[in-house]
């Protein structure tokens, strides 16, 4: 867990940076969408080969960009959910994001990185 959580932190502290460079030049979705984008490539590499301890395959890489759509979806609707009852933004954002993050470190320990190599379990 503590690997994942330095990769996630990592990942997103990369996110902030390349949306606020593209953010000069992309319109603010378009530049969400790149800055997520390569974060998430660079959340799976480091998820695979340092957290899980696999190696890189069509499969998991697949498998993984399925998890970033689901967990993408997963996220926005809640964060919509919670604020269409009253939550502001910002708050709501915390525990649909703190859900989110276990999820996405159980989901590649038990499912995508399961089955493609040998991984250690890493606490």
């Amino acid at each position: 867990v503590l690997k994942h959580t330095a990769a996630s932190f990592f990942c997103t502290a990369l996110d902030y940076v390349l949306f606020f460079i593209f953010e000069k030049y992309l319109t603010p979705e378009w530049a969400y969408v790149c800055a997520r984008g390569m974060s998430a490539v660079l959340n799976y590499q480091l998820s695979c080969r340092v957290v899980f301890n696999s190696k890189p395959s069509v499969i998991t890489a697949i498998s993984y960009g399925l998890l970033v759509i689901a967990s993408f979806s997963i996220g926005a609707i809640g964060v919509w959910f919670l604020c269409e009852i009253g939550v502001p933004s910002l708050v709501a954002k915390i525990p649909v994001d703190s859900v989110l993050f276990f999820a996405n470190y159980f989901v590649p320990k038990n499912v995508v990185f399961n089955n493609s190599g040998s991984h250690e379990d890493v606490e």
